[in-house]
């Protein structure tokens, strides 16, 4: 295979173009926010190998690698071409060279999801409320009730006080059941404000009769009012995270009313048969999403469909679908989130979105989903040992380091373990004649990792299901500070995510860098607006009359 290359002009040709093209980013995710492209999706070098075919399951889609400044996109365009990848281009010099050809950059994570958040906003002008605004109604005792449309972990760490926990995706179908009489006014809330932004918005295009607003700034509008949140997990807060089920009233209405709004999206409506004809293109790549939550999934599902909630499909759409202009298909088994979700990526633009209704009598297949890991032949072998076995060598000094994900590792990790990203860990190990064992969630990236480095590093194995399994074996386990080898560079803790209780007290996180990050993203639109974003977002209002509820 010859490694095409590209000249930034080059790449921005491509992007504007019907034609399928993933833009990756080679660095690790804490080292793109600082600054990327509009439409380049993290794909770390060290991660490639558990991540790609999921982000890329055909091996013929055109690949274009960037970095910062180039180094490492030789690098992993020869490692696709070892996993099969056909068509593979490396944009030379990398985002800086992007930035001195005069083409935008852009800072944080979820970046094209964030932005049509705004645009929606300004698009439809969505009803808000701001945070004072809802402490003065909640002291007033006026009949409402707060949805906070983030996931359950999300939701166990922080959330307004009195709030329950209903995910985006969920959003559309069980609203009515926490709200029931027309009177009592909904507020959708999430940390920041895409999900409050995106969630109020589906609840206006399902047809609800409420009065419905979105929480200005989200918890982070909350904290800089001056208001607390409540912080960890509690019994209380534990019954508010229970999903309610739907309301059957209100579910046959909202499905027609939600078909129009599909429609005006974009998306379009198949069959099984469409289905098996789309398999059988080679050129295009297809993703398959069921967005219900776990449960259902693993309880019965189509086969080859990935388990991804609809809020956070919306919400992260470049992590679970980088590839742009690839088909996007959406499971439907009730007739509204898997519609809600199709709506969504219809209007975001990046992809050709289609929605399949499930008849009753199609097969399923139960289970989790499956994850399929292309290792690089040219690895190296490494043991794998137990979790027994790691505990016995760490009391005989050797290390253990966890490459997963810092933000974890801090909640929970292995007593006396390290946090090193993948990527600095080879420098951290060099000339070491010690002993290392990597651990990650599940044991896969640690292996993977263990397998890919080189040099003398030492005896260097990997825990057998990983951090899950020493957890489960109930060995000593610690949490809060502790030694990170490679600062944020796994990922980035924006100001919204501080503002939010995680790790607050050690982020040294001041007013202003809250202040700061809100208005950035509001100031979004402006941005995507300037040459090198290639953004095709569009917006479908709800179906039938606004309903303002925010006296705006």
């Amino acid at each position: 295979m010859t490694i095409g290359r590209l000249t930034p002009e080059n790449l921005l040709s491509m992007l504007e173009k019907p034609e399928e093209l993933a833009v990756l980013d080679l660095r690790e995710a804490g080292q793109t926010v600082l600054k990327r492209l509009f439409r380049a999706a993290p794909m770390p070098l060290w991660r490639l190998e558990a991540m790609i075919d999921a982000a890329a399951p055909n091996r013929r889609v055109p690949i274009a690698l960037t970095d910062l400044d180039g180094s490492l996109t030789r690098e992993g365009a020869e490692k696709l071409e070892r996993l099969g990848y056909k068509s593979v281009f490396v944009l030379e010099g990398g985002t800086l060279a992007w930035e001195k050809a005069g083409y935008e950059v852009f800072i944080d994570q979820n970046l094209p999801s964030k932005a049509f958040g705004e645009f929606i906003e300004k698009a439809l002008d969505t009803p808000r409320i701001t945070a004072l605004e809802l402490h003065e109604k909640m002291e007033a005792g006026e009949n409402l009730v707060i949805l906070d449309g983030r996931t359950p972990e999300e939701f166990r760490n922080f959330s307004l006080p009195g709030a329950c926990n209903v995910p985006n995706g969920e959003l559309a179908l069980r609203a009515a059941a926490y709200a029931p009489k027309k009177e009592t006014a909904i507020v959708v809330n999430c940390a920041g404000r895409t999900r409050s932004i995106i969630g109020c918005q589906t609840l206006l295009s399902a047809g609800l009769p409420n009065k419905v607003m979105a929480l200005e700034n989200g918890t982070l509008g909350w904290l800089l009012a001056g208001f607390d949140l409540e912080v960890g997990p509690s019994r209380d807060k534990a019954k508010r995270a229970k999903l309610k089920d739907p309301d059957p009233k209100s579910l046959e209405k909202m499905r027609l009313t939600l078909r129009k709004w599909l429609a005006a999206s974009g998306a379009s409506v198949i069959s099984e048969r469409d289905l098996k004809r789309f398999a059988k293109d080679q050129g295009r790549t297809s993703y398959l999403f069921d967005t219900r939550t776990e449960i259902e999934y693993a309880s019965g599902h189509l086969e080859g469909f990935r388990h991804v909630p609809g809020g956070q499909l919306v919400q992260a759409t470049d992590r679970y679908a980088p590839v742009i202009g690839a088909r996007a298909i959406l499971a439907d088994f009730d007739g509204v989130r898997g519609v809600v979700a199709a709506a969504w990526l219809a209007q975001a633009g990046a992809h050709e979105v289609s929605l399949l209704p499930v008849p009753l009598d199609s097969p399923l297949v139960t289970g989790r989903e499956t994850k399929t890991i292309l290792p690089d032949p040219r690895g190296r072998f490494r043991p794998r040992v137990s979790p027994e076995k790691a505990l016995e060598m760490r009391k005989k000094g050797a290390a253990i380091y966890d490459v997963d994900n810092s933000a974890s590792w801090f909640l929970e990790r292995i007593e006396g373990s390290k946090f090193c990203s993948p990527n600095r860990l080879q420098e951290a190990l060099a000339g070491g004649h010690g002993r290392a064992v990597l651990t990650s969630k599940d044991g896969i990236l640690a292996w993977l990792v263990a397998r890919n480095l080189e040099g003398d590093i030492g005896e260097v194995s990997s825990i057998l299901g990983g951090t899950a399994a020493w957890m489960e074996a109930k060995l000593a386990a610690e949490s809060g500070p502790g030694e990170i080898l490679s600062g944020e560079e796994d990922i980035r803790r924006s100001a919204c995510e501080y503002g939010q209780g995680l790790l607050r007290e050690h982020s040294g996180a001041t007013r202003a860098d809250f202040e700061n990050y809100l208005e950035w993203e509001k100031n979004l639109p402006n941005q995507i607006g300037k040459p090198g974003a290639a953004a095709r977002f569009r917006a479908a209002p709800p179906p039938g009359p606004r309903r303002d509820g925010s006296g705006r």
